[in-house]
């Protein structure tokens, strides 16, 4: 299944008299190719979405960019694939208006940030991902909105200082990269008493944080089994930090 657009490859879009729960979009098959212009979204969702598919890529039109991955509002996407591959994006997949993303993941290389809640509006996301899932992207969690990342063995590339409501991770790899401002890229964890780290390598490119510190930190390291990984040199500044 191919579908070239320059504006929204898929779009989930609900009447004006339709409530999300009248009506749902269901896409199965085993390869899905979304190729998309400068003037859309790979995914936009206003009624509920079902994808499932062995693969599914997410790229540009040659020659040009596009806007966001996935845009949702007020709806509920769940998308389920064996292999993801998100590239040429501008913008953040993002999601409000109370609306929800459940993703899943085996395997493939996400390029994309994501944005749980814009200004006012409160959204969901939930985002999992297998061993072989490289994720590059930062993830930002707004005030009211909700924000969890599981790594079944997936690499997380950290693009920007991240807030993230609950973190489930084992043995996966959390590079953190450098902000815009040339600092440490940063990876909060609202709830703490949720998340859970094992065997989970912290790297940075050339910068590196020295331990785990926030809040209580002694009270969470007992299931925090995190192995810090320096790389040419350590810096002091945090590189998860847990707040209650």
């Amino acid at each position: 299944m191919k579908i070239t657009s320059v504006n929204n490859a898929i779009q989930s879009k609900k009447g004006s008299n339709q409530k999300e729960s009248d009506l749902s979009l269901v896409i199965k098959a085993k390869n899905i190719e979304l190729y998309v212009g400068e003037n859309g979204h790979a995914m936009q969702v206003e009624n509920t979405l079902n994808i499932e598919s062995v693969v599914l890529n997410i790229a540009s039109i040659e020659g040009s960019s596009y806007q966001r991955p996935i845009r949702i509002a007020g709806a509920t996407a769940n998308i389920k694939v064996g292999t993801l591959n998100i590239s040429g994006a501008t913008a953040s997949s993002i999601v409000d208006g109370s609306g929800i993303l459940n993703l899943t993941a085996a395997a493939g290389k996400i390029d994309s940030s994501f944005v749980a809640g814009e200004t006012e509006d409160k959204g969901t996301v939930d985002l999992t991902l297998g061993s072989g899932v490289e994720w590059t992207g930062a993830f930002t969690t707004n005030d009211g909105s909700t924000g969890n990342v599981t790594l079944n063995g997936a690499t997380w590339n950290v693009t920007g200082s991240s807030i993230v409501t609950k973190v489930v991770a084992e043995g996966a790899n959390i590079k953190l990269g450098l902000n815009s401002d040339g600092t440490l890229a940063e990876v909060t964890i609202v709830n703490d008493a949720e998340s859970n780290l094992k065997d989970v390598n912290v790297s940075g490119n050339g910068e590196v944080a020295d331990a785990i510190a926030a809040g209580e930190v002694n009270t969470v390291m007992d299931n925090m089994l995190v192995n810090i990984a320096p790389v040419n040199s350590v810096v002091t500044s945090d590189m998860l930090s847990l707040v209650n």
